[in-house]
């Protein structure tokens, strides 16, 4: 069932004992610890699980917000580039919620004589479950730690394998990601998306490749599919126009030649046998001349008249600057 509201104040994670003392405080004590006009805030506080070579350099007072300086480390402390002793893959972990929609300050565990007893959690960073994060690493392998592209990376389209080729180019090298249910990049001025800018990447060898910008929706990757060019496509399209019109001309000056052939048959005549005198004109022919100049106007050269209206309309519409539905955009851009 998807979650659309919370509480305002959710005790979620912290001690019965806090809790029931939570809710049955009084307004005015709920004004003391509730956080109002910025005061101190009661709700579960994490106890992050912290290896030496991190250091804490900022800490929520009242909640679960961080910002870490360490390697990298994408869970448990054996994660990451960090955890497998690798040099050169330091790392900047800012994280607000910690411990995602219900951070676990205590849990209860069962003694060996029966009994039970609240122990203190300790809590690591989780790529999934966190509310929202900036991570900025040296050395790590994005894609994968983030779970982007179905199964951790670009697959071989003929069999499914992992791509091996392919998935080097964002593993492994230094990378920055922001993750959060929502997220907007704002520049007041302008935007700009930009790959390729260096000959070397972050770990001293050659920039492999040329390497575009992806956009992935409900992080499915398999249906990915080239962005059109929007000036080539103008002029693709253009053109097709210009072929249709072409094809129209053609078929109404057959239509031309075929009505003067058949008015030719519909007048001719013969010599009769009789002293070499002409006939008469066919009157079927007659018949079936009038009839066929009849269609011919009321469908044939109707319907190029509306195809043509059609053709100049199309290109006003969606191949001119000037038109209400322009195929292309006044602002965005891509190469």
């Amino acid at each position: 069932m998807s979650k659309i509201s919370k509480k305002a104040r959710d005790y979620c994670g912290m001690p019965d004992a806090d809790i029931e003392a939570l809710v049955g405080l009084s307004d005015d004590d709920g004004e003391e610890y509730g956080g109002i006009f910025g005061g101190v805030r009661k709700q579960a506080m994490v106890r992050r699980l912290t290896v030496p070579s991190e250091n804490i350099v900022g800490e929520g007072l009242d909640n679960n917000a961080f910002i870490v300086i360490g390697n990298d480390r994408t869970g448990a402390p054996h994660t990451g580039n960090g955890g497998k002793g690798h040099t050169q893959c330091d790392a900047i972990d800012i994280v607000a919620g910690l411990g995602g929609y219900c951070p676990q300050e205590v849990e209860e565990i069962e003694l060996e004589d029966g009994n039970k007893t609240t122990v203190r959690v300790e809590t690591s960073p989780n790529f999934y479950l966190d509310a929202a994060r900036i991570y900025i690493s040296q050395k790590t392998d994005v894609d994968k730690n983030f779970g982007i592209g179905g199964e951790f990376g670009p697959k071989k389209p003929d069999t499914g394998a992992p791509d091996e080729e392919n998935i080097g180019k964002y593993g492994g090298k230094s990378a920055i990601a922001i993750k959060a249910d929502n997220i907007r990049v704002i520049g007041r001025e302008s935007l700009k998306l930009v790959t390729g800018t260096d000959k070397f990447n972050s770990q001293g060898g050659e920039a492999s490749g040329k390497h575009g910008i992806e956009i992935i929706s409900m992080n499915e990757d398999s249906k990915l599919q080239p962005m059109v060019l929007g000036d080539n496509l103008i002029r693709a399209l253009s053109n097709i126009v210009k072929y249709v019109e072409k094809l129209q001309n053609i078929v109404q000056a057959q239509m031309h030649y075929q009505a003067k052939f058949n008015k030719a048959v519909m007048s001719h005549d013969h010599k009769s046998p009789f002293y070499t005198l002409e006939t008469l004109p066919s009157e079927a022919c007659m018949i079936s001349n009038i009839q066929c100049d009849v269609e011919t106007m009321l469908n044939t050269e109707l319907s190029f008249m509306s195809s043509t209206s059609n053709g100049a309309g199309m290109r006003a519409n969606y191949l001119s600057p000037s038109g209400p539905k322009y195929i292309l955009s006044p602002l965005n851009k891509v190469n």
